[in-house]
């Protein structure tokens, strides 16, 4: 049971003996691997934008120091 839908279940009564019957340890497995996969996008996302930001200031630094020694105008 990893989604409860209200209109699939009359009552409450209904809702419990469906989730004392489900393999709690695969519920619980599965949820893990969901977590640690969106950490591990995350995770990447934040370092491809780090890496981002990195190239952004080498650039900006770079125009910055080829203006003070009249490269560029």
């Amino acid at each position: 049971m990893y989604y409860v839908d209200p209109s699939y279940f009359a009552d409450v009564r209904d809702l419990m003996h469906q989730a004392l019957r489900s393999d709690w340890t695969s519920v619980l497995a599965t949820e893990l691997l969901k977590t640690s996969r969106v950490r591990i996008i995350k995770q990447a996302r934040f370092q491809r934008g780090l890496m981002m930001t990195v190239v952004s200031f080498v650039v900006l630094g770079g125009e910055q120091f080829l203006r003070s020694v009249a490269v560029i105008q």
